[in-house]
């Protein structure tokens, strides 16, 4: 999965398990996921979804790495 920005709407590339690729999922697809996942997840997806992070990284973040009185983290690894 990959996260592109043509102007200032987000995409989200998904790629197959065969190397190819799918399509992007659609801003309006993002909305409707998000609208219908549990709070913690959908807080989870938000956070994917900005960073185009892998669920690895993002289920592995470390409070350590974040930093809430400047609303960013320390993606360092």
């Amino acid at each position: 999965m990959s996260l592109y920005k043509p102007g200032n709407t987000w995409w989200v590339r998904f790629t197959a398990p065969n190397g190819q690729q799918v399509r992007w999922l659609t801003h309006e697809e993002a909305d409707r996921l998000l609208e219908e996942l549990p709070d913690h997840l959908a807080e989870m997806v938000r956070f994917t979804l900005a960073t185009g992070l892998r669920e690895a990284n993002v289920t592995q973040l470390q409070w350590s790495q974040v930093d809430m009185n400047r609303s960013c983290s320390n993606l360092d690894w």
